[in-house]
């Protein structure tokens, strides 16, 4: 929607202008009045137009002074002075302060719109470059934890070449080699309270410090901050450090593993291995511990492999909860990392023994994707890790098994939603939203209940509700009914009516109007 404020003392020079663009714009525009410069500054603070048409003598402020003031509280909005004072030096002050146009009264009507029609392009232009740059965000945000993810992956099992090939530091804005690696152990009342304390910790490492952390597994996780520190203050960062990672946790009871301060990737991938040792032996103790050298790795941990996270990671398939697969998979890694202490062969043991069970469920499932199995093909474990997480995001949409009950209370909660925003820009992740399903999980029960897809479901009702409309309105105008039923655009209507009825609406209508003569008739 486009919003317009035209400002003029002469009432008729207002109206002449709303008219000519109720006319010629089809696009959704709010207008506004105001009679004075004083006014027009007030509306403008509250209505925010995009568009203001502004004549330049007014009582009070008059429009060049009007056109200062706005200016400097909403830089981008867009004038168009409509005016009879033709002063040269008013015209030149005009097009200093940026205004587009400068008309002088009877203003042409074509003039007019051509001018709206430039100042919408430029708003449709900055919009669109808006979206783009948050689309651009959204992305980098997205992308950045999965680059945090390889990063500790490839510091647990020690692949460090890797490292400066892929050029992860410099891609997460790490400048530097050097930091500290702490292992922490929180002992929370309850799982849900240990993970939003790893979630404090996150937060503070991000608006803190440079750094990276594991997930929490098993109540424990590995935190490496990146940061120069001479020599002689090494030691006092450190405790810094360990201190205030205690205090973000909000617990009680937290235990803590500190390495010696590193100087390069391979000291850190050293200190990880130090305090993961420390941690697992450390038998409930609290408090903090200050590794002096970097003897801690050898001692041997003996891991089981965690066969209850890989069933999380299938619950998680069948449900089709992409995010939460994705999550628990990532946990299983880090688990295989812990087992592997350093060694890649075991480790791409440990994860074919994933891909395995994998295959397996592939299988089971009966999925339409291919089952050539392409995983002997990855020798490198981080490149096995990521086809792993490919794998579990193509099960996923695949492998969905809905459950009867939980399909018809998601569907009856949905079919209410729809029905009661049907004229809003609702999607179809919206609605699976509302309902707490995943996008894939809630398509397939949609269209298994329902014989359609949520597309067409809402496309049906709107022109059903269109219908209704034009019953009780033959006469109602086609722009306001598209707008009416959910619909930004009336060409798309037209074209969505015309997919469900096989005709148009103006020939619908047309019907209604002689169906409504003939009764007429009938009557007499």
């Amino acid at each position: 929607m486009f919003k317009i404020l035209i400002a003029d003392d002469e009432p008729i020079a207002r109206e002449a202008v709303a008219t000519i663009i109720k006319k010629h714009f089809l696009e959704k525009i709010e207008i506004a009045q105001a009679q004075s410069g004083r006014e027009a500054v007030e509306k403008a603070g509250t209505l925010q137009p995009d568009i203001v048409c502004m004549d330049i003598r007014m009582p009070g402020l008059n429009g060049i002074e009007t056109i200062r003031d706005l200016k400097r509280r909403y830089p981008e909005m867009i004038f168009i002075v409509i005016t009879a004072f033709d002063d040269f030096d008013t015209v030149v002050e005009a097009l200093k302060l940026g205004v587009q146009d400068y008309f002088l009264k009877p203003i042409k009507i074509d003039d007019l719109v051509r001018s709206l029609q430039k100042a919408i392009g430029q708003i449709m232009q900055r919009q669109d470059e808006r979206e783009e740059a948050l689309n651009l965000k959204d992305t980098v945000s997205k992308l950045m934890p999965e680059l945090e993810k390889e990063l500790i992956y490839t510091l647990f099992i020690g692949n460090i070449a890797r490292i400066y090939d892929y050029g992860y530091l410099g891609l997460l804005g790490i400048k530097t080699e050097c930091g500290g690696c702490f292992g922490l152990r929180i002992d929370a009342a309850d799982e849900a309270e240990a993970q939003r304390a790893a979630q404090r910790i996150k937060r503070y490492i991000k608006n803190r410090y440079r750094g990276l952390s594991s997930s929490l597994q098993d109540g424990k996780m590995i935190v490496f901050l990146f940061e120069e520190i001479t020599v002689k203050d090494r030691e006092f960062w450190l405790h810094e450090c360990a201190k205030n990672l205690a205090q973000a946790t909000h617990c009680e009871h937290v235990f803590l593993s500190v390495a010696p301060y590193s100087t390069s990737l391979h000291e850190l991938r050293e200190s990880y291995l130090t305090v993961a040792a420390v941690l697992e032996n450390s038998n409930g103790n609290e408090g903090t511990v200050f590794c002096k050298t970097w003897d801690s790795f050898s001692v041997e941990k003996r891991t089981e492999y965690p066969f209850k996270l890989e069933e999380m990671v299938f619950q998680e398939i069948r449900r089709g909860c992409v995010t939460a697969a994705h999550e628990k998979t990532v946990q299983l890694f880090e688990v295989f990392a812990q087992i592997s202490q350093g060694s890649q062969k075991k480790l791409v043991g440990e994860i074919q023994k994933f891909v395995a069970a994998l295959i397996r469920f592939r299988m089971s499932v009966e999925s339409e994707e291919g089952t050539e199995d392409s995983f002997d093909l990855f020798t490198d474990p981080v490149e096995l890790m990521n086809r792993c997480l490919q794998e579990v995001e193509t099960l996923c949409h695949t492998a969905v098994q809905p459950d009867k009950e939980t399909a018809n209370e998601s569907i009856r909660k949905a079919i209410g939603y729809i029905r009661e925003n049907y004229r809003n820009n609702i999607s179809l992740c919206d609605v699976a939203d509302h309902v707490g399903l995943s996008s894939f999980y809630f398509t397939k029960i949609f269209k298994n209940e329902l014989g359609m897809t949520f597309v067409r479901y809402l496309t049906s009702l709107r022109i059903e509700n269109a219908k209704k409309i034009m019953e009780k309105d033959p006469a109602v105008q086609i722009k306001e009914l598209c707008y009416e039923v959910g619909y930004n655009d009336p060409k798309y209507f037209c074209r969505a009516f015309q997919s469900i009825e096989k005709q148009s609406p103006t020939a619908f209508r047309r019907a209604l109007k002689a169906k409504g003569r003939q009764e007429e008739k009938e009557c007499k």
